[in-house]
């Protein structure tokens, strides 16, 4: 094996531990990497970037304002936790991942409520323009 030897008693401590190091920080920053690249692959902003445009960032906060024209398909994308706004009457179907649960809503304008961090499609079935915006909280 290349890297970790097989026995540590001809190696000295400080070898075994610099070897140990070595090793934990490369599964970190594989790990971590792996993480950041499949948010970035689910993020709205790449994925739906024709329907879901950034209002505003901090390091607390996330502002998406999301234009859904009707019949219109989203990707498989992600939402951190946060609260959504409805700024249009509107209905769409969201299918979940990894349950694949579908469930039909129908919103008003001025509807508002906590939605959980969520990866999911969705479509707007209705016969509006979706306009919904988005405060996504960092932590």
């Amino acid at each position: 094996m290349i890297g970790i030897p097989t026995t540590y008693k001809k190696m000295t401590r400080r070898k075994v531990y610099t070897s140990l190091a070595i090793w934990g920080t490369l599964l970190v920053l594989a790990l971590g990497f792996d993480r950041a690249s499949a948010e970035e692959e689910l993020d709205p902003l790449i994925v739906c970037k024709d329907t879901q445009k950034l209002v505003f960032e901090n390091q607390l906060v996330r502002v998406v304002e999301e234009r859904v024209p009707a019949g219109v398909l989203q990707a498989k994308h992600r939402h951190r936790h946060g609260i959504s706004i409805a700024l249009t009457d509107y209905t769409n179907e969201e299918t979940s991942f990894p349950s694949m649960k579908t469930e039909r809503r129908s919103r008003k304008m001025g509807d508002a409520g906590w939605r959980e961090a969520s990866v999911h499609i969705s479509r707007n079935v209705g016969t509006t323009e979706e306009r919904v915006m988005r405060i996504e909280l960092k932590y």
